[in-house]
């Protein structure tokens, strides 16, 4: 958590008197999700259809206060269309009849987040009742909500034009102009600002205490900036509703920034008052008192919001950050007293007690943890959390007899408790016992004949020990135990495919994804395995079938296949696949950022940018969208578009680093050094003590791309400095400067350094071991390396080629081959193609070693050795 939570997501970046506001928080008052959620069609249909189907000539209509409220509004009294006789007395009596159940069908989907059925139904209904106030402004609600704002205020304004005193006409007229405000910038920004503001005052005036209209009002302040009417705004609102929290967060964290701390606290203390269980509250709360330097107060706060919720992670850090600042980074002894002191407040509290040995444990303090872990069991002799804590510590410390012993009691107090199982396991795995490992699973299967987790995990350690088919015996053992479920049968399946019985692994796992369609990592195996196999019919029909279930999204289940096609090699049908799922979703950003990748990898940019084109106005990040095309520009080497997409997002963003970044990195692209590093110097003019770390990592990659080498190297090292040499980055980037130098004994250092720091740092991992690799030493622990690697990031196209690469260097062809494969079919690159063709050449497919030369020289003309390697091809390349 930022050490001062944000007002909200940030929309703008204008300021008024240093603060920052935006529309919407996102802090857990109101939900942070932006999209509505919405139904199946289908399944919205077969809803509609059956609350509008006739039961004995007689429409009843199973509909609650809030509809029926709705119905009325348009003019239908109570009964008149749940119980409504199929027969009229005359063609006007149709018409309205007819009216009211279109906008009965487009309230309905509008209500499901079905919008644009909604407008279909809106629209026939307004054929009937064309005058109808309250169907015009529902179907302005849907267009709006599709983003046809032009369309929306043409019928608010048909509207206003009979009824001027309509506020919720009003209302949305200014939604339209709020709207468009969002898109809009400069002079018409302004225009539309102050007339979302006219209307909204109007309506205040005969409404004055309308809540829609005041947020509305708060809302266009909120665009202008202008502060202190934003306070006013939620000031009303707060007025006419006591307990909306929501207001008083808002005006609690403006008058914070807006330094009127008094006022701030007052409002925080409300909003705790009313929602003690928004840990929220007591978070910004407690950051204010910290700025206000009253630690004593901000200290009780978060012990008090520890009482509420000891397991919040986010007060737990902001607890233990200020004792450390309040007592000292290093001194660790006082911090752990206060934990210690507040743990003997409440010395019933096994909670805080936990806590309190949990701390113990970060500080590596295992005896004084395990005390405090006995003193909760001396509390509740049954607590299961406490004895797997001190099995944890006893296996650490090395002492497993006794680890055993607690984990052992946790069982029998809770043998349900099946992870109890792995963690013993554990213990005995930790002494090379795997054995024992197996036995106490056995031995648990016994006592829990039905536990399907407990076959898995023994048949995972079986399989982990090269015991594959032993561990198919005990799946299919558990298969007749517990029965045919689909978890059981996924695994059998794998299985049975790890063992090459394709057949029987297909039939399998066909039986469970029957009894779960919807199950999408069991449609991603069934999918995985028909592309392998080549049978793309199957591949297609269980696509389908998911897609038009009632489990996940149609959408989702596309996009899902959609990967399996891109990772099989059949782009076209990936992209065919992206495109359904952002006709079903197309406000999904991720879809139409895929379906681009992919249309690039094939060096389709035309196609690309129609899809920009065509998807993006519907995408409410209109910035990510900008940011897409001029990936697609850059991609196409249309670098003075792209740099001027960039420029133009950095106008607007002066303040977020990350659009300087991008700049950068377009003008890199573009091979113009002196245009990138100055807009890192005025990067580092803004950001430069705010920010240094961030600055100097930007400044190294320039000179790096740009093989500056001297400068490079200077810019990580003084990077490692700022770090106080905790930043493994910038050792591995210091590593690849040695590296491209030829200097392997430095970046050796380097690499090991990082790794040393983070031992998850796959790219070091990677370094070192294909270093070792193209050097041809030390190939144990390269591929050793390399494989560590893979485990962290399974699917990295470099990573993948590494291995190939080592494995070639150890003679095995076949495996190099297949690995550098996998990585072609991710990514383009010419060493990768330069790899395979030297594989292809050493397996004597000359044919297939030409083709790869060829494609590196499209890419990097200028791979002199590689020109050598084909032309001594000759011009019979033929097998």
């Amino acid at each position: 958590m930022a050490a001062e939570p944000a007002l909200a997501e940030v929309e703008t970046t204008n300021t008024t008197a240093g603060v920052t506001i935006s529309n919407e928080l996102t802090t857990g008052v109101v939900s942070s999700d932006s999209q509505t959620t919405t139904s199946s069609g289908d399944a919205a249909t077969t809803a509609a259809e059956a609350v509008t189907k006739p039961v004995d000539g007689v429409f009843r209509f199973p509909v609650g206060s809030e509809w029926e409220q709705r119905l009325q509004a348009t003019g239908v009294w109570p009964g008149s269309m749940w119980a409504q006789k199929t027969g009229v007395t005359t063609p006007e009596e149709a018409d309205q009849l007819t009216a009211r159940r279109h906008y009965f069908m487009g309230w309905y989907h509008l209500e499901v987040g079905q919008a644009g059925r909604a407008i279909e139904q809106f629209t026939e209904a307004l054929k009937y009742d064309p005058e109808n106030s309250h169907i015009m402004l529902d179907t302005a609600r849907a267009r709006l909500a599709v983003r046809e704002i032009l369309e929306a205020r043409e019928l608010v304004q048909k509207v206003l034009d009979r009824e001027t005193t309509n506020v919720e006409a009003l209302r949305l007229q200014a939604e339209t102009y709020l709207m468009g405000a969002d898109a809009a910038q400069g002079d018409e920004k302004e225009t539309l600002l102050k007339s979302a503001i006219e209307s909204l005052e109007k309506a205040r005036e005969i409404q004055p205490k309308h809540l829609e209209v005041l947020r509305g009002l708060a809302k266009a302040y909120v665009q202008q900036q202008d502060v202190e009417k934003v306070i006013a705004a939620y000031r009303d609102i707060v007025a006419v509703d006591p307990r909306d929290t929501y207001s008083l967060l808002i005006l609690a964290q403006v008058l914070s920034r807006m330094d009127r701390p008094e006022e701030a606290i007052s409002y925080y203390r409300k909003v705790i008052d009313q929602r003690p269980g928004f840990i929220g509250g007591y978070i910004y709360l407690g950051q204010l008192y910290e700025r206000l330097k009253k630690y004593g107060d901000a200290i009780d706060l978060y012990k008090q919001a520890l009482l509420v919720d000891p397991r919040n992670v986010d007060v737990l850090q902001r607890f233990e950050e200020i004792l450390r600042q309040i007592h000292g980074a290093s001194n660790t002894e006082r911090v752990i007293a206060e934990y210690k002191k507040f743990a003997d407040e409440y010395p019933a509290n096994t909670e805080l007690r936990r806590i309190l040995a949990e701390r113990l444990q970060a500080a590596e303090q295992l005896p004084a943890a395990a005390e405090q872990y006995e003193k909760m069991l001396g509390i509740d002799p049954e607590n299961v959390e406490a004895l797997m804590a001190l099995g944890k510590i006893y296996a650490e410390q090395k002492d497993f007899d006794k680890a055993s012993q607690y984990l052992m009691k946790a069982v029998e107090i809770n043998p349900e408790k099946l992870d109890l199982y792995d963690v013993i396991a554990g213990t005995f795995l930790a002494r090379e016992n795997t054995a024992d490992a197996i036995a106490l699973y056995r031995k648990a299967i016994s006592s829990n004949p039905n536990a399907e987790k407990l076959y898995i995990s023994l048949a995972a350690l079986l399989e982990d020990d090269d015991m594959t088919t032993e561990a198919i015996n005990v799946m299919e053992q558990a298969v007749d135990k517990v029965g045919e479920k689909p978890e059981l049968l996924a695994v059998l399946g794998k299985f049975y495919r790890q063992t090459d019985k394709t057949e029987l692994a297909e039939k399998t796992l066909r039986k469970a994804y029957n009894m779960e369609p919807d199950n999408l990592p069991l449609f991603g195996e069934m999918i995985s395995l028909y592309l392998e196999e080549g049978n793309t019919t199957a591949a297609a029909e269980i696509t389908s079938k998911t897609a038009s279930g009632t489990g996940a999204a149609k959408d989702v289940v596309l996009s899902v296949a959609a990967e399996f096609y891109f990772n099989s090699g059949r782009f076209e049908k990936a992209m065919e696949l992206y495109l359904l799922a952002l006709e079903e979703n197309p406000t999904k950003l991720d879809y139409l950022a895929r379906l681009v990748g992919i249309a690039n990898r094939q060096k389709l940019f035309d196609r690309s940018l129609s899809y920009v084109e065509k998807y993006g106005p519907r995408i409410k990040d209109e910035e990510k969208v900008q940011q897409l095309k001029a990936e697609v520009l850059i991609a196409a080497d249309k670098y003075d578009e792209a740099i001027a997409i960039y420029q133009s997002l950095l106008r607007e963003n002066p303040l977020d680093l990350s659009y300087y970044q991008f700049l950068v990195d377009a003008f890199n692209d573009a091979d113009r050094y002196a245009d990138a590093i100055k807009t890192v110097k005025t990067a580092e003019d803004k950001f430069g003590k705010s920010d240094p770390e961030a600055v100097l990592m930007m400044a190294g990659m320039v000179h790096y791309k740009h093989k500056k080498f001297a400068e490079a190297q200077k810019a990580f090292q003084e990077l490692i400095r700022k770090t106080d040499g905790k930043n493994d980055d910038a050792y591995y980037f210091l590593g690849s400067v040695y590296l491209d130098q030829k200097k392997y004994e430095e970046a050796e250092k380097q690499f090991r350094k990082a790794i040393e720091i983070n031992p998850n740092s796959a790219n070091a991992l990677n370094a070192l071991g294909y270093m070792f690799a193209e050097r041809g030493v030390n190939l144990p622990e390269a591929k050793e390396l390399i494989s560590q690697a893979l485990e962290i990031n399974p699917s990295a196209p470099h990573i993948l080629d590494s291995m190939g690469w080592v494995l070639f260097k150890t003679g095995d062809l076949t495996g190099a081959e297949d690995y550098i494969q996998r990585a072609a079919r991710h990514y383009e690159d010419a060493e990768i193609f330069t790899h395979l063709g030297d594989i292809y050449l050493e397996q004597g497919k000359r044919e297939l070693a030409r083709e790869m030369y060829q494609r590196v020289l499209e890419l990097e003309p200028d791979r002199k050795e590689v020109r050598t390697k084909l032309q001594s091809l000759g011009n019979n390349g033929a097998q």
